[in-house]
C-alpha cells in the first residue's frame, strides 16, 4: 500500500503531527510506503500572528486558492491520502484547498487530520469531503495544536488508524 500525507503547516504543529502519523502508520500497517507533500504557498503567509489571521480570513472569505511553490505529478499511485491542515476560521487552510483542486480524489481513501487552537475540527472534514468528492473518507483526527498535545498524540493516532479500517489491497 502506498500512502501520501499532504498537509499545510504554518507554525510547524501540523507538520509535527504529520510526522507522527507517518511513524504510527509504518508501525501499525505492514508493507506501507509513505510519502509527504507540503502544500507550501508560493507567497508565504506572514510570520506575524495578527497578520496571518487577517491573511487567512481574507483568503478563505474570497475562496482564494494560492499558487503552490511545489507540486507532485500525480496521486494515481497512492491508495490512501492523509490530508492535514490547521483549523483556520473553522475550515482548511487555503493552500490545502489549492492541493485538493489539483487532482481527482473521487476514488481515493481520504483520511483528514487537523491541529487547532481550541476550535476543534470545525467543518474541516465536511469541507475536505466536499472538495475531494471522495466516497471513502475517514473520521477526522483533531489534535490541540501545542507541542505537548502533539507529542503525546501517538496513542490517539493508533486508535484513529484502527478506527478508520483501511482496506489493504
Amino acid at each position: 500500500m502506498k500512502i501520501l500525507i499532504a498537509y499545510y503547516s504554518h507554525s510547524a504543529n501540523t507538520k509535527k503531527l504529520a510526522e507522527i502519523i507517518a511513524k504510527v502508520v509504518k508501525s501499525e500497517l505492514k508493507n506501507v510506503t509513505t510519502d509527504f507533500f507540503y502544500t507550501e504557498p508560493e507567497k508565504p503567509y506572514s510570520s506575524n500572528y495578527n497578520k496571518v489571521l487577517d491573511e487567512a480570513k481574507r483568503d478563505i472569505k474570497n475562496n482564494h486558492k494560492p499558487k503552490l511553490k511545489n507540486s507532485i505529478d500525480s496521486i494515481d499511485d497512492y491508495d490512501v491520502i492523509f490530508i492535514g491542515s490547521p483549523n483556520w476560521w473553522n475550515t482548511i487552510a487555503s493552500p490545502v484547498s489549492s492541493f485538493i483542486n489539483s487532482f481527482d480524489f473521487s476514488n481515493k481513501i481520504i483520511m483528514p487530520f487537523c491541529t487547532h487552537g481550541g476550535g476543534g475540527a470545525g467543518t474541516i472534514r465536511a469541507d475536505i469531503e466536499k472538495l475531494t468528492k471522495s466516497k471513502q473518507i475517514g473520521k477526522i483526527l483533531s489534535v490541540y495544536g501545542n507541542t505537548s498535545s502533539i507529542n503525546n498524540s501517538e496513542n490517539e493516532i493508533k486508535k484513529w488508524i484502527k478506527d478508520i479500517k483501511i482496506n489493504v489491497k
